[in-house]
């Protein structure tokens, strides 16, 4: 009787956190191993070993959605059961891709060979959207100030406002608007896990009010002050354009506008004595037109008659 050599093939999986004895070998790595084993009868045994060491997938990519407001989750781990699970530790998910809203959070991994591990998501608790102030546009009185608070929590919020000239302190959640022209005020809200808010407001200046006061007649003979058509204009508005028509339509004074010379740099004021060219006008009723921006750079035209007598 003969007896020949039997061949064994044994092949092993390890965990990544495991090892395994063969042939008094400590083994942590994948390999191959050929030993022989001495049967009872004396014959030779031979052992093929194949070792295969898994390694654990990369840890799960974690991105901040600020627009949604909530965390994106993958993990590349082809070949293991995938389980998301909130901070309680329930099952969320079991895809390769999750949601998450709430810290903490983790992910599982295992497999059939009974290979498992954990791994933490560290992640910064999301804000209350809702919570966020609004600003509607604010109607001030020239030369008044306005507070504006933002109630908000300064151990999860930086606050950024601009223009930064126009307020207190820019950096602050409680500051005072100062501004003497209408004005965007813009307010940048930052969330100590990164996300940025926008939110903008414009302060409204309402300027006092004017009366312009034009005279209506003028008396060229007159050694009193009503001897010049003169209209006096209010300081922040700008005169650009001044006609006197007289009956048939032909421009008896005029500045500013088309072919006439500019607005007199040295005065604001419109002052007619009632000459054209060098000679008084004849006497009658003439027709003004005076075109001017206001202190807020609106365009305001003031129309009417004036009666010239002598």
């Amino acid at each position: 009787t003969i007896n020949y050599s039997p061949i064994t093939n044994n092949n092993y999986i390890l965990c990544p956190n495991e090892t395994i004895t063969l042939n008094n070998i400590i083994i942590s790595e994948s390999t191959e191993l050929n030993y022989t084993l001495q049967s009872a009868e004396g014959c030779d045994s031979i052992i093929q070993a194949k070792v295969t060491k898994l390694v654990w997938p990369e840890p799960p990519v974690v991105e901040l959605d600020c627009e949604e407001n909530v965390y994106n989750a993958s993990i590349d781990a082809e070949g293991w059961d995938i389980t998301w699970l909130d901070s309680a530790g329930s099952p969320t998910s079991m895809s390769s891709t999750t949601t998450i809203t709430e810290s903490p959070a983790s992910v599982r991994v295992r497999n059939d060979n009974d290979c498992e591990r954990y791994y933490s998501l560290n992640i910064e608790n999301l804000p209350d959207l809702s919570q966020l102030p609004s600003f509607e546009n604010q109607n001030i009185n020239d030369g008044d100030d306005i507070k504006v608070r933002v109630e908000l929590y300064s151990i999860e919020w930086d606050v950024k406002w601009s223009p930064s000239q126009v307020v207190s302190c820019d950096t602050c959640f409680e500051t005072t608007i100062s501004v003497d022209t209408n004005t965007i005020i813009t307010l940048e809200l930052k969330h100590l896990n990164g996300c940025t808010y926008i939110r903008t407001f414009e302060v409204i200046v309402e300027k006092e009010k004017f009366n312009i006061t034009i005279p209506n007649i003028i008396n060229t003979n007159s050694s009193s002050s009503n001897n010049t058509w003169t209209v006096l204009i209010p300081d922040g508005y700008k005169v650009e354009e001044v006609k006197v028509y007289d009956r048939w339509g032909s421009i008896v004074y005029g500045f500013g506008g088309i072919g006439y010379k500019p607005i007199p740099a040295a005065s604001n004021n419109i002052s007619w004595d009632g000459k054209l060219n060098g000679s008084y006008v004849v006497p009658g009723v003439y027709v003004y037109f005076i075109r001017l921006l206001n202190p807020e750079g609106k365009l305001e035209v003031l129309k009417g008659d004036v009666t010239v007598i002598r």
